[in-house]
């Protein structure tokens, strides 16, 4: 006697889970890059602070998953081949974009100029790409307000290198480095009653200048002129400020010009000893000549004279002698200045 029986016997090849390779991510998204070697697969979310979704379906090995918080998530591939299963994780660290926000760049007067970027996240790096000299930071490269020191003027690049693990950005910014000028107004300047003068202050070709009363006063006849006529002075100190700019620095520099007031005496005495006999009024010469005219005290013209030069000696305007006693004077020198007064003739 026989008998038989059969049985059907599945043999299924063990899976290898292969999730790929975790690492760092710039954002919130990241491609899974699983191999299935058999059956079937599934990612799911192990760890992690946010909530996660798949791009196509958990099922698919280059699914793109998307987070919805910054951090280190773990991630489980899981390969199903009918009674067998094996599993492996990756783990995947989020970060965010940093901000390269490297401030204001601009113009400055000097060799020296303090950046002023902001570091929102992770690192970042202070990069001289270009200028005409070297650089230096102060305390050093990776301080977001370093005080940067060139060697030459003239217009400078920086980058600001921002880097937070898998995230990089940059941002540039140009800062120009002027020259200060000198400015130079010239010597002072004493005058015997001159009420003008030529200022004598120096221009470079890329300069402009500005001249200011600060005290005193004077008509300025070219107020951006070096070389401005200045009428109207005051008697006494009159001080000017020459203001130099090459567009994007300054400088100052004062002058004084003094005025001497005149002085005249109030008793000449014309007695031929050669002591006080003539009317000597400083300033006036040959090359600086004045009106003169002399009235008695009942206001009798006595003595005049249109280019006066200090020869007058108590005498009419016949040449004859005048008494002793009180008299009075008009003076009008050729700037228009006037100058009345008194003075004792005695012999």
């Amino acid at each position: 006697c026989s008998d038989d029986s059969t049985i059907t016997v599945n043999f299924y090849k063990p899976p290898v889970a292969d999730p790929g390779a975790g690492g760092n991510v710039c954002g919130l998204e990241f491609t899974l890059n699983a191999t299935l070697s058999s059956g079937t697969g599934t990612w799911t979310k192990t760890t992690g602070t946010g909530t996660a979704g798949f791009d196509t379906d958990a099922t698919n090995p280059n699914t793109i998953v998307t987070v919805s918080e910054y951090g280190s998530y773990t991630f489980t591939w899981t390969e199903t081949n009918g009674p067998c299963s094996d599993d492996s994780t990756i783990t995947v660290t989020f970060y965010e974009s940093p901000d390269a926000d490297p401030g204001a760049g601009g113009n400055v007067c000097g060799l020296e100029f303090t950046l002023n970027a902001t570091l929102s996240s992770g690192t970042g790096t202070w990069i001289n790409t270009s200028g005409p000299g070297t650089v230096r930071f102060n305390p050093d490269k990776y301080d977001p307000n370093a005080i940067v020191t060139v060697s030459d003027y003239g217009e400078y690049y920086f980058t600001w290198e921002v880097e937070n693990r898998a995230c990089y950005l940059e941002s540039e910014i140009s800062v120009l480095f002027k020259e200060i000028p000198i400015a130079n107004a010239g010597g002072d300047q004493d005058l015997n009653l001159n009420l003008e003068a030529r200022l004598n202050a120096e221009l470079l070709n890329e300069e402009t200048g500005k001249w200011k009363v600060i005290t005193g006063s004077g008509i300025i006849d070219d107020i951006g002129s070096p070389n401005s006529l200045v009428t109207n002075l005051s008697i006494g100190e009159n001080i000017f400020v020459w203001l130099v700019t090459n567009g994007i620095c300054e400088s100052e520099d004062e002058v004084i010009i003094n005025v001497s007031e005149l002085f005249i005496p109030s008793i000449i005495t014309p007695n031929g000893d050669f002591k006080n006999d003539y009317f000597e009024i400083n300033g006036i010469d040959d090359q600086h000549p004045a009106q003169l005219i002399i009235f008695d005290r009942w206001g009798n013209e006595v003595y005049s004279n249109e280019f006066y030069q200090n020869e007058w000696h108590g005498q009419n305007n016949k040449g004859g002698e005048i008494t002793e006693g009180t008299y009075f004077y008009f003076i009008r020198l050729a700037n228009g200045y006037t100058k009345k007064g008194f003075l004792l003739i005695k012999r």
